[in-house]
């Protein structure tokens, strides 16, 4: 059996959807484990509402984050096998199904599935939204979306549209796939050669695994404080501990976009406070192991360095590291690298050759 592991706070209408598209599930072989981390919404009447409909498990602490939270719901689940799925993401209905047949055939991987984005709600000036996702909807929605983006507030899906009339209520507030995985990458990680950084893309949103290997590997650290990085952690220690990590595209969800604050200039798609605790979890995760993984995931991230390049510079990094061991030598050997490759990549434009 497959327990579904879904902290929550605060969403009580995304969380309707959600569990609304669990209802249809082609295999009925699961558990969903709901984690209320201090919720002051309607969050305990929508798990009422589910109670008969669902094998649902509702559990309430304090606000205690997020990795508490997956904490308390792995200890209480039943499952041989753990699948993540945020209270904000609405299933495929083979999603369960699907996830099922990736861990029967590769029981020891984390298997990360494919994700979409969608909006189910509009909340005016609260969204962070790119033009291309605002031209989608008005060719979707029509008039509708005129209409609707004046309004303060609207649902633009219901529970019962979800549970009997799935596709076409996705299709019409569909987004596309989100931002990362294969999509930042350009190919699936599968055929990426020697790629050490494949746990970074390892996130809650979508992943199974076997429960033993989430227990035997310390399950979430609760130094993680905020949004980021708890779940890629865990992932990197899975990863040491000898597991694969592969996409399971076909196990996909759609995350409904919500409010997460005021947009962070430098990047679009991510909110001011959201960087803030990224940048805050990312020094803890590297002061905590102090590896060449580490060190350089840190680098990549304030320096804008894209995934695939990252992993060629740890990869480099690693090959002329020797000995050295302290703070200033890892720096000195990250900037000879970085200086060397703008030089090489400034040589090529130029049309240079090296002799030989």
């Amino acid at each position: 059996m497959i327990s579904v592991i879904m902290p929550t706070f605060n969403k009580a209408a995304y969380l309707n959807l959600t569990l609304a598209s669990f209802v249809r599930q082609t295999s009925k072989d699961y558990e969903i484990v709901l984690i209320d981390d201090g919720s002051v919404d309607g969050t305990q009447a929508i798990a009422d509402n589910y109670k008969n409909k669902l094998n649902l498990i509702h559990l309430k602490q304090a606000n205690l984050g997020r990795s508490a939270a997956r904490n308390k719901g792995i200890s209480a689940s039943s499952g041989e096998y753990l699948l993540f799925n945020d209270d904000d993401r609405i299933v495929q209905g083979d999603f369960i199904e699907r996830h099922q047949e990736a861990l029967s055939r590769e029981a020891n991987t984390v298997h990360i599935g494919g994700k979409g984005r969608v909006l189910t709600i509009w909340h005016r000036n609260q969204l962070i939204m790119q033009g291309k996702d605002r031209r989608k909807l008005a060719e979707k929605l029509g008039d509708r979306w005129h209409r609707v983006r004046r309004k303060a507030y609207a649902e633009l899906a219901s529970a019962e549209e979800v549970e009997t009339n799935f596709e076409p209520t996705i299709d019409r507030l569909f987004l596309g796939k989100e931002f990362e995985s294969n999509h930042v990458l350009g190919v699936p990680i599968d055929r990426i050669e020697d790629f050490r950084l494949k746990w970074m893309l390892g996130t809650t949103a979508n992943l199974s695994v076997r429960k033993d290997a989430v227990v035997e590997a310390g399950m979430f650290d609760t130094e993680f404080r905020g949004w980021g990085m708890e779940d890629s952690e865990l992932c990197y220690r899975l990863v040491m501990n000898g597991l694969a990590l592969k996409e399971c595209s076909e196990a996909f969800n759609y995350h409904q976009i919500h409010p997460i604050g005021r947009k962070f200039w430098i990047n679009p798609t991510m909110s001011i406070s959201r960087m803030n605790e990224l940048k805050r979890n990312i020094e803890y995760f590297h002061g905590k192991f102090g590896t060449p993984a580490s060190y350089i995931f840190r680098r990549a991230f304030y320096d804008n360095i894209p995934t695939l390049l990252a992993n060629e510079i740890l990869i480099q990094f690693e090959g002329a590291l020797g000995e050295s061991d302290t703070v200033e030598e890892w720096d000195s050997l990250y900037r000879r690298i970085m200086r060397s490759r703008r030089n090489q990549s400034l040589r090529a434009k130029l049309g240079f050759r090296s002799k030989g």
